[in-house]
């Protein structure tokens, strides 16, 4: 659940950290994706944006990493964008 997400992703320097994996399923290996993540509270506000340029890994290659923001408001949800 979302409220899991948040107890197992929360910092003590007031913010959370998102873990995940990038595979590439098409593009060209060692190009680069731009990826929007955007975090909200309980209403569903957006509450903080961080975007990111993931370089890609080789032809259906995962590669790991983690997005860090900075906050006060408890976050609930998260989606993504891949510009």
């Amino acid at each position: 659940t979302t409220r899991e997400w948040v107890k197992k992703n929360a910092i003590v320097d007031g913010g959370y950290v998102l873990a995940g994996e990038l595979t590439n399923w098409t593009g060209e290996p060692g190009s680069t994706a731009n990826v929007t993540f955007r975090f909200y509270d309980e209403a569903g506000t957006e509450v903080v944006t961080e975007q990111m340029a993931f370089t890609l890994p080789g032809a259906q290659e995962t590669a790991t990493f983690e997005v860090q923001v900075s906050t006060d408001v408890e976050i609930l949800g998260y989606n993504y964008v891949v510009n």
